[in-house]
């Protein structure tokens, strides 16, 4: 795997991640968002320990981990959403299992009417391709000159697992 695509997935990860934080904690959004400071008087500057910009106090690390805590010891760790994404190939087929809605035959005319217009006569849905084919006898004897039809098939198809990537 290269590098930025790893950069990538890890940066949307993180994403991810404080959504659900800023989701579950409504409360505690002004922890991930860090606010602009406001200057501080010449006297305060001086006796105050300097931090980085940034920075985030020791005392509010603890006072989130300590809601944190009481959050799952109250709700159980079995509401943290945790995912495992994998790749696998797939293949798809046709459902041939008994439960298997059953695959429907239609027939439609594309011959033309006498002003040039497409017929467009369609069956009706059969279970059996017989059946659907019998119509398309019947239309030619009513329009002689229809001789061309087009087959309109639903079949139900299956996705299945593969391999592993």
């Amino acid at each position: 795997m290269n590098r930025p695509r790893l950069t990538l997935r890890l940066a949307l990860t993180l994403g991810a991640i404080e959504v659900r934080l800023r989701k579950r904690f409504p409360q505690l959004t002004w922890w991930l968002t860090p606010k602009p400071r406001r200057p501080k008087a010449a006297t305060e500057q001086e006796a105050s320990f300097p931090q980085p910009p940034g920075s985030i106090h020791p005392e509010t690390v603890a006072k989130f981990t300590a809601e944190l805590a009481a959050y799952f010891a109250e709700h159980g760790s079995d509401e943290v959403t945790r995912s495992r994404f994998a790749y696998r190939n797939w293949t798809i087929s046709p459902d041939l299992e008994p439960d298997a809605p059953p695959t429907k035959h239609k027939f439609r005319c594309l011959g033309e009417d006498d002003d040039g217009k497409p017929c467009g006569a369609e069956s009706q849905e059969y279970a059996a391709f017989e059946d659907a084919r019998g119509w398309t006898f019947g239309h030619l004897k009513d329009q002689p000159e229809h001789t061309s039809y087009e087959q309109v098939m639903c079949r139900p198809w299956m996705m299945r697992p593969g391999e592993f990537l």
